[in-house]
């Protein structure tokens, strides 16, 4: 069996050599290319090519995860002035080197952490609208709502926050973090309206229906009524099952963009809406009970009980960015 030693200790033009040994373990089925492009990473470093030197170190430490090579993909960061990275890579070496019982190499990985926490640059979100559900992506990669509430380590240079919610327009934030800032404030404005969005069209937008009974006989009028009660319920009933059916469907379609709380952005999109329909299934079923009571109660009505003179019915759905409920009425 071959074994595998090179990218277990760590490279002396990055860094002082440990003096514990280093243990031997079997190789994996990328062992040798990722050792091959370690020992091109070592090379471009000692050439000075810092850039071609972290992203060979970065290849070799994803074929084969290993703490030593992780250790020296953060000291190249840190020589590029990546230093949040740096700070991240050099914290995970130490969780994986003191898993390893390589205690030299977690000892030099936490003193590097530490130095680079007292240097790296932080960024804070100002949020103008907090209370909006809002997705946040930081250059390409979405941002957890934990993050959107900390302080977050980043690397100098340019950077953008995407800023979008459902009937908003979406707003680009760019800002710079210069190599010795210590915190910087990114205030993330409010979001405007989006013209083009419109709430889904309720299937029952106002159903108005007068009847005049004074001069019809009463069984005309039940009939008519009765007629137009079960309308209103069955096509309640409709809408209900429909938009039921889309919150089940969009549902299911988020579990493959979520793990636990934490969407990718079209995940959170799906959700949002799922929630949305969801309200409109509920409201679509309150019409049917609402109609299919007061068909109830029509037909329940004593025989001796004066004739109105009309009846009417108001089935009128609102739908608001925040919230969604329905305003029913009716006249006897």
């Amino acid at each position: 069996m071959k074994v595998r030693t090179t990218r277990r200790a760590v490279g002396t033009v990055l860094m002082i050599s440990m003096v514990a040994a280093t243990p031997v373990r079997a190789a994996t089925p990328h062992a040798s290319k990722a050792d091959t492009l370690f020992d091109e990473a070592q090379k471009a470093l000692a050439d000075g090519l810092v850039h071609e030197a972290c992203r060979l170190f970065s290849e070799s430490y994803h074929l084969d995860p290993a703490p030593g090579a992780l250790l020296n993909l953060a000291v190249c960061h840190e020589r590029e002035g990546k230093v949040a990275t740096a700070l991240k890579e050099f914290q995970a070496s130490e969780r994986l080197s003191d898993a390893a019982k390589q205690k030299d190499r977690a000892s030099y990985a936490r003193k590097k952490a530490a130095e680079l926490s007292a240097i790296v640059p932080y960024v804070k979100l100002e949020l103008e609208e907090p209370e909006l559900e809002t997705t946040l992506v930081l250059d390409d990669e979405p941002m957890t709502k934990e993050e959107q509430r900390v302080l977050l380590p980043l690397d100098p240079g340019p950077h953008s926050i995407r800023v979008s919610a459902k009937a908003r327009l979406d707003e680009v934030v760019a800002f710079d973090v210069l190599p010795r800032s210590k915190l910087v404030s990114v205030h993330v404005p409010k979001l405007k309206k989006d013209p083009a969005f419109e709430p889904p069209a309720p299937l029952v937008a106002q159903a108005s229906l007068a009847l005049d009974a004074a001069r019809a006989h009463k069984s005309t009028f039940k009939r008519d009524a009765s007629i137009a009660l079960v309308s209103t319920a069955a096509a309640g009933i409709l809408f209900g099952t429909y938009f039921g059916i889309r919150t089940i469907s969009q549902s299911n379609e988020s579990e493959a963009h979520c793990k636990g709380t934490y969407c990718d952005p079209e995940g959170v999109e799906l959700r949002s809406s799922a929630k949305t329909n969801g309200v409109l299934s509920t409201i679509g079923f309150g019409i049917a009970l609402a109609g299919g009571g007061a068909l109830t109660y029509l037909l329940l009505k004593p025989s001796d009980t004066p004739k109105p003179q009309a009846i009417s019915f108001r089935l009128t759905p609102m739908l608001s960015d925040t919230r969604a409920g329905a305003v029913i009425g009716a006249t006897f």
